[in-house]
């Protein structure tokens, strides 16, 4: 089933998108509830944006940005993308935003280029020899910048002890400050 919304959403509670199909926003939507995307794709075409959306979650499903005129989606400042799932399209993050891989641990994809310019904090832990962290993974180049930030659980850290926190076909730059747990 697909639904496509040709007109502007307003309002201030929560949009929830819950069933299988495709969602498509045309408009410059004002609503600033969160967005959450619990089943199948919601799409931004033309000058489609939710850029009032106080946070965008992802459940494992798809937000499609490569039908908007500009093929991203940049995040507006204190706006949080955050959970699992799929960008299909170019990622931008200026300074005031926040990108939060996984729900607890997870994985961010992002089919296209992504810009780290605000806060991109990801979760790390280890419990014997299982280690497990969030995933920031990029098909074209990711340009890193503004804060990391980590937090961890479990048992003691050991020296060697390594995890993968993104991975690109092309990393550039780096970020301006990182911190440790």
């Amino acid at each position: 089933d697909a639904v496509n919304l040709l007109g502007e959403v307003s309002g201030s509670g929560p949009l929830i998108k819950g069933n299988p199909g495709l969602l498509t926003f045309a408009a410059s939507n004002s609503f600033t509830g969160d967005l959450s995307i619990q089943s199948g794709t919601v799409a931004l075409t033309g000058d489609g944006s939710i850029s009032r959306a106080a946070n965008i979650i992802l459940a494992g499903t798809t937000l499609d940005v490569s039908g908007r005129s500009d093929l991203s989606l940049t995040l507006a400042s204190g706006q949080t993308l955050q959970g699992n799932g799929t960008i299909i399209g170019t990622l931008v993050s200026p300074s005031d935003t926040t990108i939060l891989p996984g729900t607890s641990m997870g994985t961010l994809n992002v089919n296209g280029d992504a810009t780290l310019r605000g806060n991109t904090v990801m979760e790390l832990s280890k419990v014997a020899a299982a280690y497990s962290s969030d995933l920031l993974a990029v098909t074209g180049t990711l340009d890193l910048g503004g804060t990391l930030a980590l937090t961890y659980s479990g048992d003691n850290l050991q020296a060697g002890d390594t995890f993968v926190l993104f991975t690109a076909a092309t990393l550039a730059n780096a970020f301006t400050s990182v911190s440790l747990p």
